[in-house]
């Protein structure tokens, strides 16, 4: 092991310019990196990657901060990001349709406020990103 790469501002804003072409013809939501995909086998881009802001310029967002998301299932919330991590118990299965802020993002799993009926915080915790979409209220 070795230890992380850091980036160069020329080198993010040449790779903001490509993520931004490619998100543009594609027609792209997301941006994830090679963690994300394959966590396994892959380490790129890394910690010291800046990939919330990245995410944000490419995707013309005017902050860092995450979408809020929407549950597509019944979904296990967790102490930890992945499912070797204690469920919940008070607290799940989370409903489908349960609103969420996420906080920050490991991978796939996602650190996430959850949001009650009556917009007030219930509960911090982990999800897994398959699970959660942009929630439609917000956009």
């Amino acid at each position: 092991e070795r230890g992380w790469h850091s980036y160069t501002e020329k080198q993010i804003a040449s790779a903001v310019a490509a993520a931004q072409a490619i998100a543009t013809h594609y027609g792209l939501i997301d941006v994830l990196g090679h963690d994300d995909i394959a966590p396994d086998r892959k380490r790129d881009p890394g910690p010291a990657f800046p990939m919330e802001s990245f995410e944000a310029i490419v995707l013309g967002r005017n902050t860092d901060s995450l979408p809020s998301q929407i549950t597509t299932t019944v979904l296990n919330i967790r102490e930890g990001p992945g499912t070797n991590f204690t469920k919940l118990d008070a607290h799940s299965p989370l409903e489908r349709g349960t609103r969420l802020q996420p906080i920050r993002r490991d991978g796939s799993w996602y650190f996430v406020e959850v949001i009650g009926d009556d917009g007030l915080l219930e509960c911090t915790g982990w999800v897994h990103g398959d699970y959660i979409v942009a929630d439609a209220e917000d956009a």
